[in-house]
């Protein structure tokens, strides 16, 4: 929410001046007869409720990030770094390292407790961690981090809950539909920003 959603929700204000948005950040499992919340955006890495409805936003895009200062510090691309990982997305190196074929070797593996503290480690110069293009993509683009290997679809998606069809409120449709353009957009400014990539590591 504060890293890619509210920067930019002047814009899907100025094409729907008649929806009203307010923003709660939460995570993991909804119970929407509970909540306050009428709709909730999730990454379908858990299992909801069967009764909801949920419609695909777009791919999570993930790769490799660090300060850019540091990475080109570094005497060359197979030079180890320390890996940084996170308790919510323990396996996120290794299906990167799966999908896209690519090696970063590790002199030091660091642990923490969240992905958005791991990535706050990350812009504290700790070390190299797993980033999502989303969150990381404003500053990959005016190069405070780098992303030297680029990003790579990890197999799961951001989704749009509700617990009532989608299609059956018009508000929804129009948030869905900016939501998805949005994230393409996001994804192929930031692809277009990368420098070329470098060889294989072995």
């Amino acid at each position: 929410m504060m890293k890619w959603l509210i920067p930019r929700l002047a814009d899907f204000q100025s094409q729907h001046p008649e929806i009203e948005l307010h923003l709660s950040a939460s995570g993991g499992p909804i119970d929407f007869r509970h909540s306050q919340a009428d709709i909730a955006i999730r990454r379908d890495d858990f299992s909801w409720n069967p009764s909801d409805h949920a419609a695909i936003i777009g791919p999570e895009l993930t790769g490799p990030v660090m300060l850019t200062e540091q990475w080109e510090q570094r005497a060359s691309d197979t030079e180890p770094v320390t890996r940084l990982h996170s308790q919510t997305r323990p396996s996120a190196w290794q299906v990167w390292q799966q999908r896209s074929a690519q090696l970063i070797p590790a002199r030091d593996e660091v642990w923490f407790e969240h992905f958005y503290i791991m990535l706050e480690a990350v812009y504290a110069g700790s070390g190299c961690g797993m980033g999502s293009i989303y969150m990381v993509g404003s500053d990959i683009k005016n190069r405070q981090l780098t992303a030297p290997f680029g990003f790579t679809p990890d197999g799961s998606s951001y989704c749009l809950l509700s617990p009532n069809a989608i299609e059956s409120d018009e508000r929804v449709v129009a948030l869905l539909s900016w939501l998805r353009r949005a994230f393409q957009e996001t994804a192929e400014g930031v692809m277009a920003s990368l420098p070329a990539r470098p060889s294989l590591a072995t």
